[in-house]
């Protein structure tokens, strides 16, 4: 697991939901950590839609804005790590006798008969798990080449140096520095979707993600409640 301490002197992260971004710096000082610039920028429907570029030019003017006005200072980094969103990464556990041998290209084929990505569309990771009774657990993680590159793409218009990971992970190292000793769910709720990561000593075990979050909490308490929207939302913070 990639810790924060691999960074000499600062690290910043970027979060893009459906409806809202934000960017945090943190900064070394001595054996700690200390938050020294963040921002948050909320923005409408139609520019991101389940993780995924939608509109490209005015995504990169809200990405501008929300660097240069980040408090107290405004980010000047280049060097950035971004959460992919968890609708658009797909993992599997999966286990095989420990004797199988040209495990890659089962993995790749066990991958395409199971993520909803298109075959020639899919990029695939694998990380060998515990073995458990002389079988050999596989997690694969799956994720569409198109998205990674549409991301990408916009990050070099914007001449930012990303570090594209799921958010998932980024979740997960921002909570700890070492792997934990038992297994730990993480609930990421977001606007538009709601998702549960089970962790183990051996990193993400399980993962499953919902289209129902928080915009649906919202609306769902203003109609029962017969309150307006903003009360509704500050009732779930």
């Amino acid at each position: 697991m990639r810790k924060l301490s691999l960074f000499k002197h600062s690290a910043v992260g970027l979060n893009i939901t459906d409806r809202a971004m934000e960017v945090i710096r943190i900064s070394k000082e001595g054996d700690s950590f200390k938050v020294t610039s963040k921002n948050k920028l909320n923005f409408g429907k139609g520019l991101v839609e389940r993780g995924k570029v939608i509109q490209v030019d005015q995504l990169k003017e809200k990405i501008k804005i929300l660097l240069k006005t980040a408090k107290p200072h405004p980010n000047t980094e280049s060097t950035i790590v971004f959460g992919i969103a968890d609708e658009q990464v797909f993992n599997q556990l999966y286990r095989k006798p420990v004797t199988t041998h040209c495990y890659e290209k089962i993995n790749n084929r066990e991958a395409h008969h199971t993520f909803p990505i298109p075959p020639r569309d899919i990029n695939v990771s694998t990380k060998k798990m515990a073995i458990i009774n002389k079988q050999q657990e596989y997690l694969l993680t799956g994720v569409s080449k198109k998205t990674i590159l549409e991301w990408t793409s916009l990050f070099e218009q914007l001449e930012l140096n990303v570090h594209i990971h799921p958010k998932s992970y980024a979740i997960y190292r921002g909570l700890l520095q070492k792997a934990a000793a038992q297994a730990i769910a993480i609930i990421n709720f977001d606007i538009a979707s709601t998702a549960i990561h089970i962790f183990s000593e051996h990193g993400l075990h399980y993962s499953y993600v919902i289209n129902s979050g928080g915009e649906d909490v919202v609306n769902t308490l203003s109609e029962t409640l017969s309150v307006n929207h903003k009360k509704a939302e500050k009732m779930i913070h």
